[in-house]
């Protein structure tokens, strides 16, 4: 509340505002602010002991309730507790760089670092990116080219990428507007790096396989959140992004989140080389003096990356499909 009298006016301040009025409407709709006592399969059972079937995990192929996945979280908390209290530019868990190794296995070869979430990776990476000081992205004046629909956990760092050169919005899924504002970044004399969702949260589906062509002939970068495509999409689940950037494996960063398809906790960012991994593991301010993702999870998620390693994926990936195809086809009956 404004201690002068006035409501405050600054963007954050007005979607505020713009969003009171339906954030109550849903709870008073009973769709938001449930609380939830215990679950069985995709039954929850609420505090005020009503049950529903929930339609609104983002653990799209069934991992989350793996008792695999499980177990391995339990065999790590006796092994480790609950957590090993230190910076890991001081020491680094063996399962941590395990965890690593396996990630880069599904995400091409590129190498790869986890934090605790995929929004603390942005946090960490994006300033660094944009400064120019990361090895395979030696550029001196950025202009970042955002789409307008990109995940709030960037758009908040809009300011940010400012301090370090020029932020436009487009609709990524113009490329018209995306090959003008390529070039014309190019022949201003800056370096152009698209920003987007591999799939966005609100439905639309980045054309990144058509993008990257034009960051090439460009000489420009792709930094992309794919939270919604790791593991339901692609070879070992490598997601939407990375099925396309391994074409053209210098081009660009990927962020990932585990905690949606892959079942687990914690975010990781795919980079083109160890040299870049360094640099975002002592200077990323949410690695350096941040601790690592929760290590039973840890656990859980060595158990998760093995299993997109194996065949047991592609039948997830499958039987995934099949149901979105059949519940496209239910409500579509229902709207007739």
């Amino acid at each position: 509340m404004s201690t002068s009298g006035q409501e405050p006016d600054n963007w954050l301040a007005r979607r505020v505002a713009s969003s009171i009025e339906q954030y109550r409407q849903l709870e008073q709709a009973g769709l938001g602010a449930l609380v939830a006592e215990s679950r069985d399969g995709k039954t929850i059972l609420l505090e005020d002991k009503r049950k529903i079937v929930e339609f609104a995990s983002c653990c799209y192929l069934g991992f989350e309730s793996d008792p695999r996945l499980a177990e391995a979280a339990k065999m790590s908390l006796d092994r480790w507790a609950c957590q090993l209290a230190c910076a890991r530019t001081r020491i680094v868990v063996q399962d941590v760089i395990r965890l690593e190794q396996l990630l880069s296995q599904i995400l091409g070869g590129m190498p790869v670092t986890v934090f605790q979430s995929a929004s603390l990776a942005h946090v960490g990476i994006l300033p660094l990116f944009a400064s120019g000081v990361l090895p395979s992205f030696p550029f001196r004046s950025p202009r970042f080219i955002l789409d307008c629909k990109v995940h709030a956990s960037i758009q908040v760092l809009r300011a940010v990428l400012e301090s370090f050169g020029q932020v436009i919005s487009i609709d990524i899924e113009d490329l018209q507007v995306v090959e003008k504002s390529l070039h014309q970044a190019r022949g201003e004399g800056d370096t152009p790096i698209v920003v987007c969702d591999g799939i966005g949260s609100m439905g639309h589906i980045a054309p990144i396989e058509e993008i990257l062509p034009m960051l090439d002939q460009v000489d420009g970068y792709l930094y992309c959140d794919d939270a919604h495509g790791f593991s339901v999409l692609g070879e070992n689940g490598q997601g939407h992004a990375m099925s396309h950037l391994k074409k053209y494996p210098h081009r660009g960063i990927i962020i990932v989140s585990l905690n949606k398809s892959f079942g687990t906790n914690g975010g990781a960012a795919a980079v083109p080389t160890v040299n870049d991994m360094k640099v975002i593991q002592r200077y990323a301010t949410s690695y350096a003096f941040s601790g690592s993702p929760a290590l039973p999870m840890v656990g859980a998620s060595i158990e998760s990356a093995k299993l997109h390693l194996s065949s047991e994926l592609r039948d997830r990936q499958q039987l995934f499909q099949q149901n979105v195809t059949l519940l496209d086809q239910k409500l579509e009956r229902c709207t007739m």
